[in-house]
C-alpha cells in the first residue's frame, strides 16, 4: 500500500511478506501526528495478537528522542496490552538482516 519512510522499514515489510506474517503499516494511535499525544507506529503485526512494532533508526532515535520514545512505547504497550518490540537500524539496514532480526524478535 504505502511507501516505507525509510530503506530499514521497506526491509521488515520485505521479512513480513515473506514470513507470510500479517501487519498494517504506519498504524496511527491517539489521533497519529496530528494529535499532541498521538503517534504513529511503524508496524502493527499480528501474530497472532496484535503487536506493535517499532523501527528505530539511529537517524531518528537518539539520546535527544530517548525519552518521548520510551513514552511513546510505553503507551503503545498500554493499548496493545504487550511490549512493543523494537528493531535497530543496525539490525535492518540489509534484506538478509532485517529477515534473521524479523524471524528471531517476530517468529513466523
Amino acid at each position: 500500500g504505502m511507501t516505507p519512510g525509510s530503506k530499514n522499514e521497506w526491509y521488515v515489510a520485505l521479512a513480513l511478506d515473506k514470513l507470510k506474517i500479517d501487519y498494517i503499516y504506519q498504524y496511527m494511535l491517539s489521533g497519529g501526528r496530528g494529535v499532541r499525544g498521538g503517534q504513529v507506529i511503524d508496524f502493527v503485526v499480528y501474530n497472532p495478537a496484535a503487536t506493535p512494532v517499532y523501527v528505530q533508526g539511529e537517524y531518528w532515535h537518539n539520546q535527544k528522542t530517548e525519552s518521548e520514545d520510551i513514552l511513546k512505547q510505553a503507551d503503545a504497550e498500554n493499548y496493545f496490552k504487550t511490549p512493543p518490540i523494537l528493531l535497530w537500524g543496525d539490525e535492518t539496514d540489509t534484506k538478509e538482516k532485517a529477515y534473521q532480526i524479523v524471524m528471531e524478535k517476530i517468529g513466523a
